[in-house]
C-alpha cells in the first residue's frame, strides 16, 4: 500500500507501545497505574517488529485481496494475520526480553490481557491507517474527475465550436464552409483573404477581428494584426531574434508566406500551441 517509509509507520510503534502500556496498567491498576520510563521504551520496541509485520502484511495482501472486490476476506484475513503477528511479538520477544532481564514471566491472565490490549490498540492504529491512506486516495480520484470533466467539457466545446460556420465569397458565389477548413486568414488591402483546405482561397465579406470572433479559438490563433492561422497549417516554429517567434506554414500562398509572432504574444502561442496540440 505504500511505497517508501511514511511519517505514519515511523510514528506507529510508538503510538502502539505507548498507547498500550497505558492501557495495560491502568487494566492491571486502575486506582493507581505504575508507569515508568523503561517500560514504555520497551512497549515501543516490542511494538516496532509488530508494526513492521503489520506493514508486510498488508503489503502482500493488497496484491492478491483488494478491497473493493473481497473485502470481508481482505479484513479477516488482515485481522487474522495481525492477531498472529501481536502474539509472536509479545510473547515471543517479550518473554525473551523478560528472560534475559532476568525478572519473573506474567501469569496467564495477565499475559492474555498483554496480548489483547495490545492486538487492540494495533487494529485501531492500522484502522486509522487506512482511512488516512484511502481518504488522500478519494482526494485525489476527486482531483482527477474534476480535471477530466475540465478536459471534457473543454473537448465538448472546441467540437462544438469547430462545427461553426463560415460564409465566404468566392468569384461572383457564396459558399458555407465549416470553421475548421479554414487553415488561415490574410487581410491586405481592406480585403480579408481565407485558404481553406478543399476550396481553396476565397474572401470574407468583413474584417479580420469580425471574422477571429466567429472562430473557435481551441484551433485559431491570431498571429498579428494581419493574420489568422489554424493549428493544421503550422509545420514547425522556432524562436527569432528578441524573444519573435518565426512559424513556418505547410503551404503558403501568394498573400501568406510565412509568418512572424511579435514577443508580446509568444508566450501566449506557446501556451496555446501546446495546449491545443494533440
Amino acid at each position: 500500500m505504500y511505497q517508501r517509509i511514511s511519517h505514519t509507520r515511523l510514528l506507529q510503534p510508538i503510538l502502539l507501545g505507548t498507547i498500550a502500556n497505558i492501557l495495560i496498567n491502568y487494566i492491571f491498576d486502575p486506582a493507581n497505574p505504575d508507569f515508568l520510563w523503561d517500560e514504555f521504551l520497551v512497549a515501543i520496541m516490542l511494538a516496532i517488529p509488530l508494526t513492521e509485520m503489520n506493514h508486510f502484511i498488508d503489503l502482500k495482501l493488497e496484491k492478491n485481496h483488494d478491497w473493493l472486490h473481497s473485502f470481508r476476506q481482505r479484513l479477516s484475513l488482515h485481522l487474522l494475520m495481525l492477531l498472529g503477528a501481536t502474539i509472536l511479538a509479545i510473547n515471543i520477544l517479550g518473554n525473551l526480553y523478560i528472560y534475559l532481564k532476568g525478572d519473573d514471566f506474567y501469569p496467564l491472565k495477565e499475559t492474555i490481557i498483554i496480548n489483547v490490549a495490545a492486538f487492540i490498540v494495533a487494529v485501531f492504529l492500522t484502522g486509522m491507517s487506512w482511512m488516512t491512506f484511502y481518504y488522500k486516495r478519494w482526494k485525489e480520484a476527486e482531483l482527477n474527475l474534476h480535471q477530466s470533466n475540465k478536459r471534457l467539457s473543454d473537448l465538448e466545446s472546441g467540437l462544438k465550436e469547430s462545427e461553426i460556420s463560415i460564409q465566404l465569397s468566392k468569384g461572383s458565389k457564396k459558399i458555407v464552409i465549416p470553421a475548421k477548413e479554414i487553415m488561415s486568414a490574410n487581410i491586405t488591402h481592406g480585403i480579408v483573404r481565407v485558404q481553406t483546405k478543399m476550396n481553396g482561397s476565397a474572401i470574407y465579406q468583413g474584417s479580420l477581428a469580425e471574422l477571429n470572433k466567429q472562430l473557435p479559438n481551441s484551433l485559431f490563433f491570431l498571429a498579428n494584426r494581419s493574420t489568422i492561422i489554424h493549428r493544421d497549417a503550422i509545420l514547425a516554429f522556432t524562436s527569432s531574434s528578441y524573444g519573435k517567434i518565426a512559424i513556418e506554414l505547410k503551404n503558403t500562398t501568394d498573400f501568406l508566406q510565412d509568418i512572424t509572432v511579435s514577443r508580446q504574444k509568444a508566450a501566449a502561442f506557446r501556451k496555446w500551441f501546446n495546449t491545443t496540440s494533440t
